[in-house]
């Protein structure tokens, strides 16, 4: 690794869409992987690494609740987001296939597909496939691995029709394996969203006019308490973009509210709003204030 350079953890293996994020947020770039979500977190607050970077929620499958907890529990700040277009691959590997990979023609392509029995990928992308999957391999079983680049290397291996996985299309360049189809995601603008945490908060001459403000915090949970909350910021002509519900504590008891906010920390007009909202809730903690990314309401699900 050469001196001075930006160490960034991610989870899963070279190829997987975690190390893609990183490597196009932060080009030029160390990067250290990771195989759980935690481990990569703890690598920021050990000093090990100056960021992490985390996928958070995905416009067809929705949050990935692991990294939710992350949030909630972690002492890093949100400095960052990154919204990454996901298009799913079906890799087999080289040595399952007989005839030229490189002059599969549409017979020979249905024979292949009718072989696989188990498709290997991280659950959220088989989540997002799961109408591909059902239509075009209807022998095959989803088997679950923690990573989908894990997955395309288990299979690279395989001497077997019957293994193939889901994966970025960086797998190709990385892994023996053969792309036999991409995009093969069931909704077509599918969409990722992380978020990069390192252990100091964004300096604000770095977030700029167009920024989110996440929040985490709680209500004593009376009637109309949320609402009396949330209003605050209504009031103040600042816009909401997105509420979740999660449980927190050491034995996931406590319910929390987690808020992105289109607003800036600093600005005067957050700054008042959140002088009320400390009133109405019981506790709340700034995770972060960071720039939009610009694909923000790119017809991708993601409001600006």
């Amino acid at each position: 690794m050469k001196k001075n350079r930006v160490k960034v953890a991610y989870q899963g293996l070279i190829g997987s869409y975690s190390y893609e994020a990183a490597i196009n947020f932060f080009p030029d770039s160390d990067y250290v992987s990771f195989q759980s979500f935690d481990r990569a977190t703890e690598a920021v607050q050990s000093g090990d690494a100056q960021y992490v970077i985390l996928p958070v929620e995905n416009t067809s499958a929705g949050r990935v609740m692991e990294v939710h907890s992350i949030l909630s529990e972690s002492e890093l700040h949100i400095v960052g987001e990154y919204l990454l277009p996901v298009n799913h691959c079906l890799f087999v590997s080289k040595a399952a296939i007989s005839k030229d990979s490189s002059n599969l023609d549409k017979e020979d392509l249905e024979e292949i597909l009718n072989k696989i029995v188990y498709v290997k990928s991280h659950p959220q992308a088989l989540a997002q496939c799961k109408g591909f999957i059902k239509e075009f391999l209807p022998k095959a079983v989803a088997y679950p691995t923690y990573d989908t680049a894990g997955a395309v290397r288990e299979v690279s291996s395989e001497k077997s029709e019957k293994y193939a996985a889901i994966g970025s299309h960086l797998n190709q360049e990385t892994y023996n394996v053969v792309k036999l189809i991409d995009n093969i995601q069931d909704v077509k603008n599918n969409v990722t969203r992380f978020l990069i945490l390192a252990k100091q908060p964004l300096d604000v001459s770095l977030i700029g006019k167009d920024a989110i403000t996440t929040i985490k915090f709680e209500t004593n949970h009376a009637p109309g308490s949320l609402v009396d909350a949330l209003k605050i910021f209504q009031r103040h002509k600042i816009d909401l973009i997105k509420l979740e519900t999660f449980m927190s504590g050491e034995n996931k008891q406590i319910p929390c509210f987690y808020v992105d906010i289109l607003a800036s920390l600093h600005s005067q007009t957050m700054s008042d709003a959140l002088n009320e909202f400390g009133q109405v809730v019981d506790k709340y903690s700034i995770l972060g204030s960071y720039p939009i990314d610009p694909k923000r309401g790119d017809n991708n699900g993601f409001l600006k």
